[in-house]
């Protein structure tokens, strides 16, 4: 499959068969203009039942031109052009043989964002697919590990590095077709498969009513997956080592797998050396000291501290948090020596130099850039950062320099290396703003004891 935005039209092109000679003259009745209402309906009817219902709506939205063209053998065209009477010829079968060409244009069309959901709707798409001359991207986006399996339902399930529940993308015949949130259970995504399972004509609700009876085991397999990485966690790299930390806690906190996860070696001590600690061990720690526990900061320096450096467990806010639902575990904060207090002035100092930068690069100057000259994306990232920062104002500018601070606002250069990252992973994940935020300076810094948490977010994103 090839599918072209460009030259104000989308071209797909695929080998094999055209729709159906019944199919294409059922179309022609349901656009054509000119037939009475009663005809054109039973053909709408039809047609949604056909699985062709995506032509219908191509051909039906205000000012859209419809070609399709199937070579081989038995040669055919549908044609709908400005008149709004498609026309049905038997074709010309001088294209390609085995090849069939769909082209469509509409008015207002967003070429872009057509492209842009292609790739993500044919992420698992059996077949190859190409999008504007380059393969699409499989797969989960920021996928780590994926397991495939055909019961319940064929459906791949993912452990990725993005999103906080999980998520279903639900197919019909390898393209995704509906998309499901599910809260209150672990982060994982996963890919069903419902043709056959659903009528063609199923809406996105039927499509998320076929797949919940579903969502426990799906979640199971992913508790499994976490569960048999056993020792490998400790050689992973440590973003993908919390993630998956945290998974393993609220799988267990769910009661997902929950003897075999609280046996994995999740949790970093300070002292060098020693294997991490499991959730019965941090258990088993606690007992003779109180029922509590010293933790830090998994990014925290410690050379300041005067710990039990084999009892001191570096842990974000979050992870302590499931821990102590978990376990009953209390957390208290290690004594630091007093030098502690120069190096925070030393910051605040750094702060207050990094602002006057700011604000010298704003007298500088630079035009913002006017909403024709930015690309859908950048508009989307510069009013989902407009919403944060006000009531402060927000523009996008040109050049790849520093972020300049005006008189009633900001300005970020589209070339700067966090903002043209942004543009690509705020439009996938809006979650993402915060982390962008912080990285460019332009938000507050987090409260202290959620510090660590945001500081790896940033870490993950300039990754």
């Amino acid at each position: 499959l090839a599918v072209d935005c460009g030259m104000r039209r989308v071209t797909i092109r695929w080998r094999g068969a055209p729709p159906e000679r019944e199919l294409l003259e059922e179309l022609a009745v349901a656009l054509d203009s000119g037939l009475a209402g009663g005809r054109r309906q039973d053909a709408i009817a039809r047609l949604e039942t056909s699985g062709a219902e995506a032509l219908l709506w191509a051909g039906a939205l205000p000012g859209a031109r419809l070609r399709i063209d199937g070579g081989g053998q038995a040669p055919r065209r549908l044609e709908l052009g400005r008149s709004g009477r498609p026309r049905l010829s038997a074709g010309s079968g001088t294209g390609s043989a085995g090849e069939t060409v769909v082209v469509w244009r509409c008015t207002g069309l967003d070429l872009a964002r057509a492209a842009s959901w292609t790739v993500e709707a044919c992420r698992f798409a059996d077949g190859e697919v190409a999008v504007n001359g380059r393969p699409a991207v499989r797969g989960f986006a920021a996928g780590m590990y994926e397991v495939r399996q055909s019961a319940p339902l064929p459906c791949r399930v993912g452990l990725t590095r993005r999103g906080e529940e999980p998520v279903l993308w639900l197919l019909r015949d390898g393209v995704v077709a509906a998309r499901a949130a599910v809260p209150g259970l672990p982060p994982f995504e996963a890919a069903v498969e419902l043709a056959g399972v659903v009528p063609a004509e199923a809406g996105g609700a039927e499509l998320r009513r076929a797949a919940q009876p579903h969502v426990a085991a799906l979640a199971d397999r992913a508790a499994w997956m976490v569960a048999n990485l056993g020792s490998r966690l400790e050689t992973m790299a440590a973003p993908d080592r919390r993630r998956l930390t945290v998974f393993a806690l609220r799988a267990a906190a769910c009661g997902l797998r929950a003897r075999e996860l609280r046996a994995l070696p999740l949790l970093e001590t300070l002292a060098p050396g020693v294997p991490p600690l499991s959730v019965d061990r941090v258990q088993e720690l606690a007992r003779p000291r109180g029922g509590r526990l010293v933790a830090v900061e998994a990014d925290e320096d410690a050379a300041e501290l005067l710990v039990d450096r084999a009892a001191t467990v570096r842990a974000s806010a979050e992870i302590r948090g499931l821990l102590s639902e978990l376990t009953g575990v209390r957390w208290q904060p290690p004594p630091r020596r007093r030098a502690g207090r120069w190096r925070r002035l030393r910051e605040r100092a750094g702060e207050r130099a990094r602002q006057t930068v700011r604000r010298l690069r704003g007298l500088a100057g630079g035009r913002p850039l006017a909403d024709f000259e930015l690309e859908p994306a950048e508009r989307e990232l510069r009013e989902r950062l407009r919403a944060a920062v006000a009531p402060r104002a927000l523009e996008l500018g040109e050049g790849g320099g520093g972020v300049r601070e005006t008189a009633s606002g900001f300005v970020l250069p589209r070339r700067h290396p966090v903002v043209a990252a942004a543009v690509r992973a705020v439009g996938g994940d809006p979650s993402w703003v915060y982390p962008v935020l912080l990285a460019l300076e332009l938000a507050a810094p987090p409260p202290p004891e959620l510090a660590g948490r945001w500081r790896r977010a940033v870490s993950d994103f300039l990754a």
